[in-house]
């Protein structure tokens, strides 16, 4: 059993750490008697109290948009990939994190140009003939949430190119949020059933 100054020790090690994403790897270089699933446990525990209390502070429309701003002057400036991973380490926020605070921002900036798009194509009469209505929907926070996450399981669908890609590498660098460590979860999940069932048949036919 692991002891208070031990556990202790541990968090200790996890604040002093600058970056979200490579804490992981340190603790596992600094305790290697001690389960990385242990030490995973213990850095999840925390990161999920602290982007708690954390995130609420960017995640909203403002920052969505001024976000989402900075990423596209960063891309127009041709700062190196990595953008989003930067602003994570900056905020001190899990990547995917501010991955979907960018993503909110993206939405519906892109929403407000299809709007704009189409904003003359409602009920116009033009040479005599009635323009067919186009209506881009207002998006409420249940069905913002459901693209976002589509969005973050499958960049590739992404239609900005740079921001496919740096949510690719928000996805890959966080092994507290998003689609890869629900993945492994599942993975792990399933080994241990597999587990299971293999010792469940050795100790029938035993």
């Amino acid at each position: 059993m692991m002891s208070i100054h031990l556990y202790n020790d541990i968090l200790k090690t996890i604040r002093a750490q600058s970056r979200i994403r490579e804490c992981q790897n340190a603790l596992e270089m600094k305790y290697p008697t001690i389960s990385p699933l242990t030490l995973g446990s213990i850095l999840n525990s925390h990161v999920q109290k602290k982007m708690k209390g954390s995130y609420y502070k960017y995640n909203t429309p403002k920052k969505a948009a001024e976000y989402y701003e900075r990423f596209l002057k960063s891309v127009e400036s041709k700062d190196a990939p990595g953008i989003l991973l930067r602003i994570a380490d900056e905020c001190e926020i899990s990547p995917v994190l501010i991955a979907r605070v960018i993503l909110e921002g993206y939405i519906k900036d892109y929403q407000e140009k299809e709007l704009q798009k189409y904003s003359n194509t409602k009920n116009i009469e033009k040479e005599g003939k009635t323009q067919k209505e186009t209506v881009v929907p207002a998006q409420n926070n249940a069905v913002m949430r459901s693209e976002i996450n589509r969005l973050l399981r499958d960049t590739s669908v992404i239609e900005n190119r740079e921001l496919s890609y740096e949510v690719y590498l928000c996805n890959i660098h966080d092994d507290q949020y998003g689609p890869m460590p629900d993945v492994i979860k599942q993975y792990e999940m399933y080994l241990t059933k597999k587990n299971t069932d293999i010792f469940t048949i050795y100790v029938y036919n035993f």
